[in-house]
Protein backbone atom coordinates (compact mmCIF):
# COMPACT_ATOMS: atom_id res chain seq x y z
CA UNK A 1 0.00 0.00 0.00
CA UNK A 2 1.38 3.27 -0.78
CA UNK A 3 2.39 5.84 2.08
CA UNK A 4 0.43 9.28 1.34
CA UNK A 5 2.70 12.18 1.34
CA UNK A 6 1.14 14.70 4.34
CA UNK A 7 2.22 17.94 3.12
CA UNK A 8 -0.39 19.03 -0.10
CA UNK A 9 -0.17 22.09 -1.95
CA UNK A 10 -3.07 23.18 -3.52
CA UNK A 11 -3.00 25.18 -6.91
CA UNK A 12 -5.40 26.43 -9.80
CA UNK A 13 -5.19 24.50 -12.49
CA UNK A 14 -6.38 27.39 -15.04
CA UNK A 15 -3.79 29.98 -13.93
CA UNK A 16 0.08 30.31 -14.40
CA UNK A 17 2.65 28.00 -14.04
CA UNK A 18 3.96 26.61 -10.54
CA UNK A 19 7.35 28.10 -9.22
CA UNK A 20 9.47 26.37 -6.51
CA UNK A 21 12.19 28.23 -4.56
CA UNK A 22 14.64 26.54 -2.06
CA UNK A 23 15.79 28.61 0.54
CA UNK A 24 19.04 28.15 3.28
CA UNK A 25 18.76 29.94 6.32
CA UNK A 26 22.11 28.83 7.51
CA UNK A 27 26.11 29.37 6.99
CA UNK A 28 26.94 26.00 6.02
CA UNK A 29 27.25 24.77 2.49
CA UNK A 30 23.73 22.79 1.25
CA UNK A 31 23.36 21.03 -1.46
CA UNK A 32 20.33 19.73 -3.11
CA UNK A 33 18.16 17.70 -6.22
CA UNK A 34 14.75 18.70 -6.59
CA UNK A 35 12.76 16.09 -8.26
CA UNK A 36 9.06 16.31 -9.46
CA UNK A 37 7.74 12.81 -9.83
CA UNK A 38 4.65 11.86 -11.79
CA UNK A 39 1.50 10.88 -9.66
CA UNK A 40 1.16 7.46 -9.96
CA UNK A 41 4.87 6.02 -10.89
CA UNK A 42 8.46 6.67 -9.20
CA UNK A 43 9.20 8.29 -13.28
CA UNK A 44 10.63 11.57 -12.78
CA UNK A 45 8.52 14.33 -14.99
CA UNK A 46 11.16 15.24 -18.48
CA UNK A 47 13.42 18.09 -17.69
CA UNK A 48 13.85 16.80 -13.40
CA UNK A 49 15.44 16.34 -11.64
CA UNK A 50 17.38 19.76 -10.93
CA UNK A 51 20.14 20.53 -8.54
CA UNK A 52 22.04 23.43 -7.25
CA UNK A 53 23.42 24.39 -3.90
CA UNK A 54 24.00 27.96 -1.72
CA UNK A 55 27.07 28.74 -2.54
CA UNK A 56 25.92 30.70 -5.71
CA UNK A 57 24.36 34.10 -5.98
CA UNK A 58 21.86 32.23 -8.59
CA UNK A 59 18.23 31.45 -7.41
CA UNK A 60 17.11 27.90 -6.41
CA UNK A 61 13.99 27.95 -8.55
CA UNK A 62 12.11 25.73 -10.85
CA UNK A 63 9.32 26.37 -12.81
CA UNK A 64 7.49 23.40 -12.78
CA UNK A 65 5.95 22.04 -16.81
CA UNK A 66 2.64 23.44 -18.19
CA UNK A 67 0.08 23.02 -18.88
CA UNK A 68 -0.36 23.35 -15.25
CA UNK A 69 -3.45 21.05 -14.81
CA UNK A 70 -0.98 18.28 -15.33
CA UNK A 71 0.78 18.80 -12.31
CA UNK A 72 -1.96 17.01 -10.63
CA UNK A 73 -1.20 14.62 -7.71
CA UNK A 74 2.67 14.84 -8.76
CA UNK A 75 5.23 15.41 -5.95
CA UNK A 76 7.88 17.16 -5.27
CA UNK A 77 10.73 15.96 -3.64
CA UNK A 78 13.83 18.05 -2.11
CA UNK A 79 16.60 16.08 -1.26
CA UNK A 80 19.39 18.21 0.63
CA UNK A 81 22.84 17.56 1.99
CA UNK A 82 23.97 20.09 5.06
CA UNK A 83 27.92 20.39 5.50
CA UNK A 84 29.28 21.66 8.12
CA UNK A 85 32.95 22.51 6.64
CA UNK A 86 34.26 23.48 10.02
CA UNK A 87 32.93 21.18 12.31
CA UNK A 88 32.43 23.62 14.46
CA UNK A 89 28.83 23.04 14.86
CA UNK A 90 25.42 25.27 14.26
CA UNK A 91 21.87 25.27 13.41
CA UNK A 92 20.46 25.68 10.24
CA UNK A 93 16.89 25.60 8.37
CA UNK A 94 15.79 24.56 4.62
CA UNK A 95 12.18 25.22 2.88
CA UNK A 96 10.85 24.78 -0.51
CA UNK A 97 7.79 27.16 -1.22
CA UNK A 98 5.49 26.67 -4.23
CA UNK A 99 3.86 29.99 -5.77
CA UNK A 100 1.51 30.99 -8.85
CA UNK A 101 0.96 34.29 -9.94
CA UNK A 102 3.29 35.43 -7.37
CA UNK A 103 0.45 34.03 -4.42
CA UNK A 104 2.53 31.79 -2.21
CA UNK A 105 0.45 28.68 -1.78
CA UNK A 106 2.26 26.97 1.22
CA UNK A 107 5.77 25.73 2.15
CA UNK A 108 7.59 22.80 3.63
CA UNK A 109 10.73 23.32 6.05
CA UNK A 110 12.74 21.37 8.01
CA UNK A 111 12.51 23.94 10.94
CA UNK A 112 15.38 25.24 12.47
CA UNK A 113 17.61 22.35 13.48
CA UNK A 114 21.10 21.81 15.35
CA UNK A 115 23.49 19.98 13.12
CA UNK A 116 24.91 16.58 14.40
CA UNK A 117 28.24 16.17 12.80
CA UNK A 118 29.54 17.37 9.69
CA UNK A 119 26.80 16.22 7.82
CA UNK A 120 22.92 16.31 7.73
CA UNK A 121 20.66 14.74 5.11
CA UNK A 122 16.83 16.60 5.31
CA UNK A 123 14.06 15.35 2.72
CA UNK A 124 11.45 18.27 2.22
CA UNK A 125 8.08 16.48 0.15
CA UNK A 126 4.65 17.38 -1.03
CA UNK A 127 2.17 16.49 -3.22
CA UNK A 128 0.53 18.80 -6.07
CA UNK A 129 -3.50 18.75 -5.61
CA UNK A 130 -5.89 20.77 -8.17
CA UNK A 131 -8.55 22.36 -6.65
Amino acid sequence: MPVPIVTTITFDPQKGPIKVSLDFDTMFLCTYEFDLREAKTNDSVRGFPGSGDNANPQLDEFELPKPTSKNNGRKGLAFINILDQTGNGGTYECSKTYSQDGITLGSVSTGKKKISGNVAVEILAAKLVAK
